[in-house]
């Protein structure tokens, strides 16, 4: 065994818990294959994505595959900081603003 590698001990019944983000996700399924457009659909996703993504970083740190929690962690670390700071100034851009991007001016009564 690694000494240097992060060790969480994880029961072997609590891999049971990968039920919750599949009870979730074919809620989700059902949901959204009834009416497309609902903002409960929006809610039971986020109850499955974010129950999947717990689910998986308990798995891989229970795991004790040093290489794989370095690589899992460093992944994260990037998709915050795409989400935190590249998207929101994407979408700034994409939504036609004249002028910079992320600046808006007020010309008569509508926003250019």
């Amino acid at each position: 065994m690694n000494d240097a590698a992060v060790w969480v001990p994880v029961p072997a019944m609590f891999y049971w818990g990968w039920l919750v983000p599949l009870i979730f996700g074919t809620i989700f399924g059902w949901r959204y294959h009834r009416d497309q457009v609902r903002l409960g659909n929006g809610i039971w996703f986020s109850l499955f994505f974010y129950s999947f993504l717990t689910m998986l970083a308990i798995t891989i740190l229970g795991s004790n595959i040093h290489w794989l929690i370095i690589i899992s962690g460093t992944l994260f670390v990037l998709l915050i900081l795409l989400i935190g700071l590249i998207l929101p100034y994407k979408l700034s851009c994409s939504y036609g603003m004249r002028g910079s991007c992320g600046v808006m001016r007020v010309t008569r009564w509508r926003i250019c």
